[in-house]
């Protein structure tokens, strides 16, 4: 155990370097893969769908899982969490902003009555006859093992149950050992996925210029029955 303040820094430098050693390359590869599919909608939604006045938030997506991946690097996991919620929130906004410009703009001109998580979802079921059905189709065929990723962040997040609640000796004790972080990146997917079904029933109606990537693994999830209603 470090003794002083200087020790207890040099101890969670050398934690970091041994971490970042030994798990930086298989993170990376990991969140490249596990990732791909919000990482493709964010390039599709910018080149096909955007209006170009919020694409900012599509970037922050993006950022978001570049922090995830730096945090997870060096064993940072619960700012990695952070990252992933607010993957979630940005990505629902953009959807939302992307249609409402004069909202858009007083948002960013005045800090205020930018619309949560649950106020976009509402959106999206109001307004699209066929959104809820098609969520519900993915949903039922996901291959995450968490139904809604979103829950599980906001816990870590706001520490609302013991296990979630921090607690540490001393800095070291802030690097999580490779189990932690591989089920950090089981997260990482499964927001991926998350999002990409929120997206997909969302744009559905635009099925047969979805990225094939996209396309497919949806394909594989659903099969012919259900991909025909989910095209309907």
């Amino acid at each position: 155990m470090p003794n002083n303040s200087q020790d207890a820094l040099e101890y969670f430098k050398n934690k970091i370097d041994i971490c970042f050693a030994d798990n930086s390359q298989f993170v990376v590869d990991r969140i490249e893969s596990d990732a791909v599919l919000i990482l493709t909608w964010t390039q599709y939604l910018e080149a096909n769908r955007s209006n170009h006045f919020a694409d900012n938030l599509i970037r922050s997506v993006r950022s978001e899982v570049i922090e995830a991946a730096g945090y997870l690097s060096i064993g940072l996991v619960r700012p990695a969490l952070y990252a992933l919620r607010l993957q979630i929130e940005s990505m629902l906004a953009w959807v939302y902003f992307n249609d409402h410009k004069v909202e858009w703009l007083h948002t960013i001109n005045t800090d205020h009555d930018f619309p949560m998580r649950a106020q976009n979802l509402k959106y999206l079921s109001t307004f699209s006859a066929r959104y809820s059905a098609r969520f519900k189709l993915l949903e039922e065929a996901r291959t995450r093992k968490v139904k809604e990723p979103y829950a599980l962040l906001c816990t870590h997040v706001h520490a609302t149950c013991i296990p979630a609640m921090p607690s540490y000796a001393d800095f070291g004790a802030l690097v999580n050992s490779k189990s932690e972080i591989s089920d950090c990146i089981d997260l990482v997917a499964a927001v991926s996925e998350y999002l990409s079904d929120v997206l997909s029933a969302w744009y559905a109606d635009a099925w047969h210029d979805f990225p094939p990537v996209i396309k497919s693994r949806i394909e594989a999830r659903l099969g012919q029955s259900d991909l025909k209603k989910f095209c309907v």
